[in-house]
């Protein structure tokens, strides 16, 4: 599977609420095409090797302090998770996280593009605070 199918298909089985569904930035009014492709985050996180749990707790404080900053877009190595049979532990918690936990801080994420990590990472942009 390509990276852009493993991430629909997590999509597809871990449905999020409609009001903060991921879509592509492409689609997104907020996002122009080609702003995937040129992206240039303002800040990243590397979380791929890590346990769960310290990943968890990693990816919290990032999303905290890039909320608090306004750094858009961010981006968050997760690895491929080749070694999980599957989708990755951690990518499926950065995805899980980006969903419910931070989606009404999320405008939107995709996998970014190859030059940054491609399956291995999540392009984010985050919503300006108010």
């Amino acid at each position: 599977m390509d990276d852009r199918a493993v991430f629909e298909s997590y999509l597809a089985e871990h449905p999020v609420l409609p009001k903060h569904e991921p879509v592509e930035p492409t689609r997104s009014r907020a996002i122009k095409p080609g702003d995937v492709k040129n992206a240039r985050p303002k800040d990243t996180i590397d979380l791929h090797g890590m346990i769960s749990r310290d990943a968890a707790s990693a990816l919290s404080r990032f999303l905290t302090g890039a909320v608090r900053s306004g750094a858009s877009p961010v981006l968050i190595i997760h690895g491929k998770g080749l070694h999980s049979g599957g989708i990755g532990v951690i990518k499926k918690l950065v995805l899980d996280e980006l969903s419910h936990r931070y989606a009404e801080h999320v405008l939107t994420f995709t996998p970014a593009p190859a030059r940054l990590g491609g399956g291995g990472a999540t392009l984010v942009w985050l919503k300006r605070n108010k």
